[in-house]
């Protein structure tokens, strides 16, 4: 007789623990699943939780796993659910917080994370956010060049006032020297 591996214990558990625990479970409750699971990343559940999908796959190698999340308002949809969505993605010293919509579908009275739309939606706030801080940055510079321009400006007015009110006395002498005959 034979006797099962322990790994396809351990699959099969992880199978029905996940397959429980969404049963029943809203959209709030799958995102929040979806994403802590990405977070951790646990492929298994995450593929669970979702759609199943040729195109769009999440990268969970640990670096480049969200670091923070957040889950925002929930709104329903003709074809499911969407809500909204924070990450804070990338290295300590470099993250970025994108802003996007989690959409889930009903089958079969199970909710399930559309990844394809979802990561069509993470991808727009990416670039969204990019060009977002990149316009920040352009506009802080602008500010900064202006304001440099604003002094440097009245420092030249000031000098040039200076120069010609040394002008003025020095043709005062002068014509009072010329005056005087001497």
């Amino acid at each position: 007789m034979r006797t099962p591996s322990l790994l396809a214990v351990v699959g099969l558990f992880a199978l029905i623990a996940v397959g429980c625990s969404q049963s029943g479970a809203g959209p709030e409750q799958i995102a929040d699943q979806f994403w802590n699971a990405a977070m951790e990343g646990d492929a298994a559940t995450v593929e669970a939780l979702s759609l199943p999908s040729e195109n769009a796959k999440l990268n969970l190698d640990s670096d480049k796993r969200p670091k923070d999340l957040t889950l925002g308002k929930l709104t329903k949809t003709d074809d499911g659910a969407e809500i909204e969505t924070k990450v804070v993605a990338g290295e300590e010293d470099a993250t970025m917080t994108i802003s996007f919509s989690t959409i889930l579908v009903e089958k079969n009275g199970e909710w399930l994370v559309d990844l394809d739309q979802t990561t069509q939606s993470m991808m727009q706030g990416m670039f969204g956010g990019a060009f977002e801080q990149m316009g920040q940055a352009m506009a802080d510079g602008m500010q900064e060049a202006m304001q440099g321009m604003a002094d440097g400006m009245a420092d030249a007015m000031e000098d040039l006032g200076e120069s010609m009110s040394d002008a003025i006395k020095e043709a005062e002498a002068s014509t009072e020297s010329v005056e005087n005959g001497h």
